[in-house]
């Protein structure tokens, strides 16, 4: 069973999120893509593209090697959106859960995401925080 194009690009999300480095996806993210981070609370506020690929860049460091393991729980989808509920493993400060919702749109006739709403551990991320202090970034 051959998976739909949406699905393919969260399977090469994964993959290079697992491999350290988001930039094979790049021209898989719209020109208009769009990240935001949730819960509201954390006050992180929303990035396009390129701030976006620099933001993941920089957090790669908080894992082991610069990579990390991603362990799916659950995925649900539907014609232009897929939910993945996920943990990951080999952090520096130990194993997470957090959910992304990928939204797709079409653009110069591919499928590409368009905006990701990630949903954070929030526990983890705030000692996530804490041992990136130093980068301006976040």
């Amino acid at each position: 069973m051959a998976f739909s194009p949406a699905r393919q690009l969260v399977q090469k999300y994964a993959a290079a999120f697992e491999a350290g480095s988001l930039e094979p996806l790049r021209d898989d993210l719209a020109a208009t893509f769009i990240h935001e981070v949730y819960p509201s609370s954390l006050n992180i506020k929303r990035k396009g593209r390129e701030e976006y690929l620099e933001w993941v860049a920089a957090a790669f460091s908080a894992f082991r090697d610069g990579k990390v393991t991603i362990n799916p729980i659950e995925t649900i989808e539907s014609p232009l959106k897929i939910v993945l509920h996920l943990s990951t493993a080999q952090a520096r400060m130990g194993t997470n859960e957090y959910m992304f919702i990928f939204t797709f749109v079409e653009e110069d006739g591919r499928t590409k995401i368009g905006h990701i709403k990630e949903f954070l551990d929030t526990a983890f991320f705030l000692g996530f925080m804490e041992a990136l202090d130093s980068t301006s970034q976040f």
